[in-house]
């Protein structure tokens, strides 16, 4: 089985979203990726209707309900030649909130060439679609400024503000002094100011700042930037004042320097929990590894939150591959260079042959750079920046026994889907940390908390942790 799987948390309880979610012939109006739903038979959805649909660029298909959980959860499948597509829509409530787990899976023996040739246009579809559901069900909430009744199953008459679910792909107006909207691709941008930091080598470290709250910094992985944990922060902005430092070589922040390495990376953090006051840290893969070493040196970091850190015990995580990378890198090559980092740390199948692996990414960073808006940077010129991660994973190496003495409290999050490997390390790191949690993610990889991931759930899970004085 092969498919695609996103969340967002919605601002409005689990009855009223069900309802906008229910009302399929209405879906039209709330996401640009349905052109047109029809009930084939019966008034209202149900276990064993059928319903046809119409997607732009996609074939007319007609979909049967199999299961259907008022005011949970319902799945339907189609199914075109020897492929049969299912898409699962799950609620979770969380009172006043909601968590919509929307996923796409492919079955039958084409399957997986279903899942690379429709990848792209499936995950851009599926974050419209959670997007249009949060707008529209937010909108019933805050109508007349308070919280309709709405049994399950009601329609809910919200007509979309303007068009704005479709102006994702367009320049949004200037918000004021030092203020943008930010996300990637085909995701919710949000509201944000930006600062800059000098650090302690005179190194310009630009930053995003969103929310109110306690000071959380989030700090990116690999050659992600700031631009890639938008929503993780939106998520968290309610009770938070999140900042988003873009790490050198990314946004307006200065070069990594001769002399970079993990020190100057905690260097940055220093300037920035000085200027922000802040005493919270989340990191990312790599970026996990960072806050690490600055929860250890930094008296400042009080809670520390990490998804799944590459921290390497005497090699167990090779640094090889960056001889390789460099290579591709100098040729011109980012898609087969970024394919020699994710097969050497497992972050990919083994039974993709690489040139299929080259090709797809390919296709995909020349799509992207096409399509990201300033001050955004295309992943294809942020690919380079890998090799640093590589570097700070070898300096890193067996480092974990100088952390038992760390006095700060430590999350150590990680998915269920993600490589072996990197659950391993969160073990060794629980079972070295003196003050941690360790709580697993089901059916989340690596990727879960950028903005490509699951960052809600995410998010759900730092806020408890860092609520909890």
């Amino acid at each position: 089985m092969h498919g695609f799987e996103g969340s967002t948390t919605i601002d409005a309880p689990i009855d009223i979203v069900w309802s906008v979610l229910v009302d399929v012939e209405r879906m039209p109006e709330w996401t640009p990726s349905m052109q047109s739903v029809h009930l084939l038979e019966g008034p209202a959805l149900g276990r064993g209707s059928r319903v046809r649909i119409k997607q732009p660029r996609l074939a007319a298909s007609t979909w049967t309900v199999d299961l259907f959980d008022p005011p949970r959860h319902f799945s339907w499948h189609s199914k075109s030649g020897s492929v049969e597509t299912i898409r699962s829509h799950l609620l979770e409530d969380h009172g006043r909130t909601t968590l919509a787990t929307f996923s796409i899976r492919h079955t039958g023996p084409r399957a997986r060439a279903v899942a690379l040739l429709l990848g792209l246009l499936t995950r851009r579809y599926l974050n419209l679609e959670l997007y249009g559901l949060r707008q529209r069900a937010e909108q019933a909430v805050s109508r007349d400024g308070a919280q309709p009744r709405v049994a399950p199953g009601a329609r809910v008459d919200i007509r979309p503000r303007g068009r704005r679910h479709h102006l994702e792909g367009q320049r949004r107006a200037f918000l004021g002094p030092a203020s943008r909207t930010g996300g990637t691709v085909n995701t919710p941008k949000l509201p944000y100011e930006t600062g800059v930091v000098s650090s302690a080598d005179g190194t310009p470290i630009g930053y995003r700042r969103l929310g109110a709250g306690p000071g959380l910094i989030v700090i990116s992985g690999g050659y992600l930037a700031a631009q890639h944990y938008m929503r993780l922060a939106g998520a968290l902005a309610d009770a938070f004042t999140v900042y988003l430092p873009d790490r050198r070589g990314r946004g307006v922040s200065g070069p990594p320097g001769d002399r970079y390495g993990i020190d100057r990376e905690c260097e940055d953090i220093a300037a920035l929990l000085t200027e922000s006051g802040a005493e919270f840290l989340f990191g990312h893969s790599s970026g996990g590894l960072i806050a690490l070493q600055a929860g250890r040196t930094l008296p400042q970091v009080s809670k520390l939150a990490v998804f799944e850190p590459p921290l390497s015990e005497h090699g167990s995580i090779s640094s090889a591959w960056i001889g390789e990378f460099d290579r591709q890198v100098a040729r011109g090559k980012p898609a087969a260079a970024l394919a020699a980092f994710l097969e050497a740390d497992h972050l990919v199948s083994a039974s993709w042959p690489r040139p299929l692996l080259v090709g797809m990414l390919a296709l995909y960073l020349r799509w992207e750079k096409y399509h990201v808006e300033p001050p955004d940077a295309s992943t294809e010129s942020l690919i380079p920046l890998q090799r640093l991660d590589g570097l700070l994973v070898a300096e890193m190496d067996s480092s974990r026994p100088c952390m038992a003495g760390m006095t700060a409290d430590v999350l150590l999050l990680g998915g269920e889907k993600s490589p072996r490997f990197l659950r391993e390390v969160l073990d060794a790191l629980h079972g070295t940390l003196p003050r941690s949690q360790r709580i697993e993610l089901p059916r989340m990889g690596h990727g879960g908390p950028s903005s490509e991931g699951q960052p809600a759930r995410v998010a759900g899970a730092l806020r408890t942790f860092f609520a909890d004085a």
